[in-house]
């Protein structure tokens, strides 16, 4: 049956926590997208399309293509032969216009310039359809807050494509942190001749913003930052400086200027040290002995004091994992790992940030 795909039906169990009308719900294989027919359940694939297949937009194609419960079935571009080209490398559909027949899919992925963003979900969630939106997840702050409204309203997910959330170091970060001290990020590129339409902290700082209002926990209650335009038109390397009410303090360096890739990011804790490379999806932990704090001795070695470990990570494509993640919220109707408030807050912080350079440049400019 085309649009289907023969698996077995979830295995559900009765729970004492549930009364008998709820139990005859949750048992019912049928509300978790399975079809019966002739004695078997067949599951139902998540329609999908991506709207906008440049660089980008062309992975999270492949990727749908890729996954056994999902069926791609348009792409979108406004470049006719762009469109084209990732339809017959997908065998799919091709379209120029994103607003022809949004009932023919359940889900959306939203690659397209930031500036863009806004109306292209805009229209999707209006429609009744569940949309990924990438990184950041609008322009501002206003258009953002209506986004979630509209999700709200419509009873869509709306999922945001914070991407190193799905990196397995960063997963397992996650896990062994409970009140950090310090957090240092870099994350420094190559000029790479695309998303010049916003500065460095929408373009790249944002993922490390993300991942650092998750591990802090915490509001933040200063920013100190400078940057400065370089090739674009555009901030193109920041250094920023948080200060949270915890009392953690974090220092994040963005560059799409220099001579080599650095995806690395480092945090301190009372009992540990861990040093994170997102590039090669790599962790490093030192950990203070369980032993009575230790008292310093000129000649005593560092070996006796820490555990040193380089953790297991068992290495994934971040993007593959973030978009089966989003297929399976689709199909369960459940909240997404990272939310349009997650959205929000990562882009309430970067446009702080904005506003703070701003002012140094300025400042700067009439000191020349």
């Amino acid at each position: 049956m085309s649009g289907f795909l023969n698996l077995p039906p979830p295995k559900i169990t009765e729970n004492s926590r549930y009364g008998s009308d709820q139990r005859e719900h949750i048992c019912n294989p049928e509300l978790f997208g399975y079809k019966r027919k002739e004695g078997l359940y067949l599951m139902k694939k998540i329609r999908v399309g991506v709207v906008g297949v440049g660089a980008w937009g062309r992975n999270h194609a492949r990727c749908y293509a890729n996954q056994p419960d999902a069926e791609l079935v348009w792409v979108v571009d406004i470049d006719p032969d762009r469109a084209a080209g990732a339809a017959r490398e997908h065998k799919t559909q091709p379209k120029t216009d994103y607003r022809v027949d949004p009932g023919s899919v359940d889900a959306v992925s939203v690659t397209v310039p930031t500036a863009a963003h806004y109306e292209i979900a805009k229209y999707f969630l209006e429609h009744g359809v569940n949309v990924l939106v990438e990184k950041p997840i609008t322009n501002s702050l206003a258009q953002a807050k209506d986004l979630i409204r509209l999700a709200q309203k419509s009873g869509t997910i709306l999922q945001v494509g914070h991407l190193e959330r799905f990196n397995p170091a960063v997963e397992v970060l996650l896990e062994r942190v409970s009140k950090p001290c310090y957090i240092e990020a870099h994350r420094l590129s190559p000029f790479p001749g695309r998303s010049t339409d916003v500065d460095v902290i929408l373009d790249m700082m944002i993922h490390d913003l993300d991942i650092i209002l998750t591990l802090a926990n915490s509001p933040v209650e200063d920013v100190r930052a400078i940057g400065t335009r370089v090739i674009s038109s555009h901030t193109d390397i920041a250094n920023v400086r948080l200060e949270f009410v915890s009392g953690c303090v974090a220092n994040i360096n963005a560059s799409r200027i220099s001579p080599e890739r650095m995806r690395k990011l480092r945090l301190f804790q009372q009992d540990a040290y861990l040093s994170l490379n997102f590039i090669k999806q790599e962790l490093y932990c030192l950990q203070l002995s369980s032993s009575p704090a230790p008292v310093f001795q000129p000649n005593r070695r560092m070996e006796s004091l820490f555990s040193q470990q380089q953790i297991e990570i068992e290495k994934k494509e971040p993007l593959a994992a973030e978009l089966k993640t989003f297929l399976q919220v689709v199909r369960k109707n459940t909240p997404p790992p990272i939310s349009g408030e997650d959205g929000l807050k990562a882009l309430d912080l970067a446009l702080r940030i904005r506003d703070q350079i701003q002012v140094a440049q300025k400042k700067f400019n009439q000191n020349l």
